[in-house]
């Protein structure tokens, strides 16, 4: 066999395997269908969204900001992270060391506050694609890229 055939070869088997690899760690990673697929990023007042549209995979923190533009006071409540896979939203899980800081937080009335996940307390490392940032029944979308 010619030896550029050989090497064409072996570089289509290796990308298949990678990408074999890469789909097998994403339903590891993945296993628990987020409870309502779709969300909206604002309501009653109040608004979130990412402090960036677009992360790096070595970020080591998402910061969520909560414009509170209601006459009412926004009390902690979970602040989780979800990966879309094949059309569905997944929770991307934490580690064991439990809840994410906005338990116990306030968000006052009128006004910008922020919350910052640090990556560390993920599971596991960011991928590329598309992520959310869940909180008080809205969602942040955003992007994670190389």
């Amino acid at each position: 066999m010619n030896k550029k055939v050989v090497i064409s070869i072996a570089v289509l088997f290796l990308a298949g395997l990678t990408a074999a690899f890469m789909l097998f760690n994403e339903q590891e990673v993945l296993k628990e269908e987020a409870e309502v697929q779709e969300l909206p990023s604002s309501k009653d007042g109040i608004e979130i969204r990412t402090e960036k549209d677009a992360y790096t995979t070595s970020t080591d923190r998402i910061v969520l900001v909560i414009t509170n533009n209601s006459e009412e006071t926004l009390g902690g409540t979970l602040f989780e992270v979800e990966k879309k896979a094949e059309g569905q939203w997944y929770k991307f899980p934490l580690k064991e060391s439990g809840p994410i800081e906005a338990v116990g937080r306030s968000h006052p009335p009128n006004n910008t506050s922020t919350i910052t996940l640090f990556t560390d307390e993920l599971k596991y490392d960011l991928s590329q694609g598309a992520y959310r940032a869940t909180f008080a029944g809205m969602a942040a979308n955003f992007e994670v890229i190389e």
